[in-house]
């Protein structure tokens, strides 16, 4: 088990950073797989939301691949979850304009508020038909992500209930 940044000396933190980051490289930050299938249909095989500070280039170059797709497909019934950031990032690929996604409001009586960003590198793919298959593996960052783009009209999810995880 890693210290994921707890410890306040600046090494410590340096260093878990460094393993998680490796972690995630070695698992190409989350990107399982991506092809174009018959009928120009693109289809990503996502297993988890990594942190953007991480994959960030690896989203942007796999939506860049999908941006050439007539329809897309993608696959979250491996996914049990992942970062916050990572779904804000890929959902503003899907959406047409800045939307706001949520607004979450704490005891202490804090509001935070999560958008889409008003700038994506590439294309972004708001006309095109978006699939995202589900499990009952599909979890917490992966829900968001399927509940977001189904309340914003943007696709239609395909599959079993997920696991009721998404906060």
């Amino acid at each position: 088990i890693y210290n994921w940044g707890n410890s306040k000396d600046p090494a410590d933190r340096r260093k878990a950073y460094a393993k998680r980051r490796e972690r995630a490289r070695l698992k190409n930050f989350g990107f399982e797989k991506l092809e174009r299938l018959k009928g120009n249909i693109g289809y990503l095989d996502l297993r988890f939301f990594h942190d953007p500070r991480y994959g960030g280039d690896t989203a942007v170059a796999s939506m860049q691949v999908l941006s050439s797709c007539d329809a897309i497909i993608i696959d979250l019934r491996k996914t049990p979850g992942g970062h916050s950031g990572m779904v804000r990032l890929l959902i503003s690929y899907f959406l047409e304009e800045e939307t706001l996604l949520r607004t979450m409001v704490f005891k202490s009586g804090e509001e935070r508020q999560g958008w889409t960003l008003p700038y994506v590198p590439g294309s972004r793919m708001y006309e095109k038909g978006l699939y995202i298959l589900t499990s009952d593996s599909t979890g917490s960052a992966a829900e968001a992500f399927s509940y977001f783009m189904k309340s914003n009209k943007r696709a239609v999810l395909v599959g079993e209930t997920t696991r009721g995880a998404a906060h």
